[in-house]
C-alpha cells in the first residue's frame, strides 16, 4: 500500500463537483484498491477488468458492484436504515501509468420510480 494523492471529479444529475484528497492504493495484478477519506466518510474504490466496487463508511453507507452494461443490486444506508438500490453501468475503464491510476465510472442509481445519473473521474498519483 503507497500512500498517493486523490483527485475526484463528480457529475451527478449534471452537477459538476470535485476535490482532493490524501490516499493510499495497492496496485496488483489482481486489480487496483484505492482508498481516501471525504470530510463526513472512509471510501474504498476496487478496480477490475469491467467491474468496479465503491464501498463507503460514514454519514451514510453505500455499497455498490459495477459492472458494464448490467444491472446490479447495491445498497444504500442512511440513519441507521438500509435498502437496496439498483444500479446500471454504462462505462467501466481504468488505466495505470508509471506512477498513477485513472479511473472512469458511469452509472445510474435506480431508487423507486427516480434515476440520478452518476458520472465519476478519479486519479490517484503517487
Amino acid at each position: 500500500m503507497k500512500a498517493c494523492e486523490v483527485s475526484i471529479i463528480t457529475m451527478v444529475d449534471g452537477e459538476k463537483r470535485s476535490f482532493s484528497c490524501k490516499g493510499s492504493m495497492e496496485v496488483s495484478v489482481f486489480g487496483t484498491q484505492i482508498f481516501y477519506s471525504e470530510p463526513n466518510a472512509n471510501v474504498q474504490v476496487s478496480l477490475g477488468k469491467e467491474t468496479a466496487t465503491i464501498v463507503r463508511q460514514g454519514d451514510y453507507t453505500l455499497s455498490l458492484l459495477l459492472k458494464r452494461g448490467e444491472m446490479t443490486v447495491g445498497k444504500l444506508g442512511i440513519g441507521g436504515n438500509e435498502g437496496e438500490i439498483q444500479v446500471y453501468t454504462y462505462k467501466v475503464e481504468y488505466s495505470i501509468r508509471e506512477n498513477a491510476v485513472m479511473a472512469i465510472l458511469h452509472y445510474d442509481l435506480l431508487m423507486g420510480d427516480g434515476r440520478q445519473q452518476m458520472k465519476l473521474r478519479m486519479v490517484a498519483r503517487y
